[in-house]
């Protein structure tokens, strides 16, 4: 940033040296447009080489460039001038006053966010929570979303208590009389032994881990499964979760690297901990690792289902008990894994933790190999398809 002006109104104009654009940022410091450019270049009228430094005269926003030795005048646009008069209008409160007007910014830019803010306000103003809900989130206004979702969910609890407590008595009984009517008949929900095993786990960790070493228990098929829940929960809880605990951006979501860092990270896990504790006279297989290691992670997996119903009912200031959730889930997952290992391995505690500080290291090495490889094979990639351009044309 090489310059920067402030308006009587509050609007901050400010100019950075790289690209050469000019930013503007109403008082509530959300940046409303970007114009000027270069990118060090500047043959085109309005960009620049060198910006230097950004000063105001009016309306009029000027702009000096000490390479190309001008100045240049921007001057706002009736769009410009009809969205900044809205602004004032609508961070005085003024939301129906500011309705219609910001209606017709919408049909002139379908894009400007905070258009649907403006409206978003002027819905919630008129009790129209559902609407207000709709429209924040299309302008990603949280503030107004969450203003307007606890209305919301108030209306709709006071319209539909008795359903509501109803379903809700029913539920909590029927649980109970079937969980007293399985006790008494001594049924068996899981039927597939390999699956009763999984969640037993979760009961009596040692015992299962136990079993899976000394009577070769445990399922390859039902790990594959739960790295692949892993993996598809991390995606859902950012895809599907509340709209007030979510920054979700479809623009910059990658699930490809969501895959890299979730179940990707468990398979170099299970890969470095194999090499080490082989060296280190570690008697569990590849297979006991893998089974380990997944059925280690269904707290974590059971937590992110959960988390992900929570974030769709309550508000951020009623669910300060999530972060606790995470770090129960995983504590759960860091005990289950480290007495499989125990287990699977035949370690003591301490010989434990040097194998496993051995594995992450490990595991660091074969990220960065991966990452050094995979610009190698893209710098190789661009290089051959550079060559072809050349003998083709």
């Amino acid at each position: 940033i090489v310059g920067l002006e402030v308006t009587d109104n509050g609007y901050v104009f400010c100019i950075e040296s790289q690209f050469g654009r000019v930013f503007l940022y109403d008082k509530s410091c959300r940046m409303l447009t970007a114009f000027g450019g270069g990118i060090g270049q500047g043959q085109q009228e309005g960009t620049f080489v060198a910006a230097t430094a950004i000063a105001l005269n009016g309306t009029d926003v000027i702009v000096s460039d000490k390479l190309k030795n001008t100045i240049t005048v921007f001057t706002p646009t009736d769009f410009g001038t009809k969205v900044m008069g809205l602004i004032d209008i609508t961070l005085e409160g003024k939301y129906l006053q500011a309705e219609e007007g910001w209606k017709e910014v919408i049909a002139l830019d379908r894009n400007f966010q905070p258009a649907y803010s403006g409206l978003a306000r002027a819905a919630l103003t008129n009790e129209n929570y559902k609407e207000s809900m709709e429209l924040a989130k299309e302008g990603y206004d949280r503030e107004t979303y969450e203003l307007a979702f606890e209305y919301y969910r108030k209306n709709l609890l006071e319209e539909n208590f008795w359903v509501v407590f109803l379903i809700a008595v029913l539920v909590i009984a029927g649980i109970v009389a079937l969980y007293l009517f399985v006790i008494k008949k001594k049924i068996q929900i899981i039927k597939n032994d390999q699956v009763r095993l999984m969640f037993k786990t979760l009961i009596h960790p040692a015992l299962t881990f136990e079993e899976i070493k000394e009577k070769k228990q445990g399922s390859i098929t039902i790990s594959v499964v739960l790295i692949a829940l892993f993996y598809v929960t991390a995606v859902i809880q950012v895809l599907c979760g509340g709209f007030l605990f979510t920054q979700y951006d479809p623009a910059s979501f990658n699930s490809l690297w969501v895959l890299a860092r979730s179940a990707g990270l468990v398979v170099l896990w299970i890969f470095s901990n194999w090499m080490i504790c082989t060296l280190m006279q570690g008697k569990g297989t590849m297979r006991e690792i893998t089974i380990v290691t997944s059925y280690s992670l269904l707290p974590i997996i059971i937590e992110r289902v959960l988390r992900i119903a929570f974030t769709n009912v309550l508000l951020p200031s009623e669910a300060m008990f999530l972060t606790g959730f995470d770090a129960i889930a995983i504590g759960f997952t860091g005990i289950l894994l480290i007495i499989g290992l125990i287990k699977i391995h035949e370690f003591s505690m301490s010989r434990l933790i040097g194998t496993s500080i051995l594995s992450i290291a490990w595991l660091a090495v074969m990220v960065f190999l991966i990452i050094l490889v995979g610009m190698l094979v893209q710098q190789i990639g661009g290089f051959i398809v550079t060559v072809f351009l050349e003998l083709v044309s």
